[in-house]
């Protein structure tokens, strides 16, 4: 994650201090002890996405922020967009686009049409899927990881939760919506899950 914040905040121009000082407070909240799965590892495996697709500096700084703050008990998306404000402002970024762009990204309300966002939207909600159609080993893990993230759920109420969501991405014609990662992806995660759904309904 350090290189890629680096290298967008090189592109963009930002102040060294205020990119280092933001890196920190990214780690801190990365690092929190109950975020069990959606932390630096998580991310590790989406940066090598991010770099293959070759996105620009508005979905990476989408993927940074999206999790920023993360509760498995509520969404975050308005703590996300405001932390991301925070960031333009302490680097002193008057990019108005850029705020709008990133802060749609991370699903703020926003009338606005963007050329190239619905690509870009897309590719965003794939790559938090990505995991989906990760090796065997890596899908166990990821399984088992999230489940410790909704630990205020008793194991009834999460088996519950996790088979409709999983029933649903079979449901539908392709979990991703982007060739990128349909073509990578669809056949192993459609594997993966029901695989799962069987585990669970043991």
């Amino acid at each position: 994650m350090e290189n890629l914040w680096f290298e967008v905040c090189s592109r963009q121009k930002i102040d060294q201090n205020v990119s280092q000082e933001w890196l920190g407070k990214i780690l801190n909240n990365y690092s929190q002890d109950e975020r069990v799965y959606h932390n630096q590892n998580m991310f590790l495996q989406k940066e090598k996405y991010l770099r293959e697709r070759k996105v620009n500096d508005c979905v990476i700084l989408a993927a940074i922020f999206q999790y920023y703050i993360f509760d498995p008990k509520k969404d975050s998306q308005v703590e996300n967009c405001q932390a991301f404000r925070d960031f333009l402002a302490a680097a002193k970024v008057d990019n108005d686009n850029l705020e709008k762009y990133v802060t749609k990204l991370l699903g703020e309300n926003n009338a606005e049409d963007m050329e190239g966002f619905q690509d870009d939207a897309q590719f965003l909600q794939d790559l938090d899927l990505a995991i989906l159609g990760g090796t065997p080993e890596e899908y166990k893990n990821y399984t088992e990881l999230l489940q410790k993230e909704y630990k205020y759920l008793n194991t009834e109420a999460y088996k519950s939760t996790r088979l409709k969501i999983l029933k649903t991405f079979l449901t539908i014609p392709n979990i991703y919506s982007t060739n990128f990662f349909r073509e990578r992806l669809e056949e192993s995660a459609r594997r993966n899950i029901r695989k799962e759904i069987e585990e669970l309904k043991v």
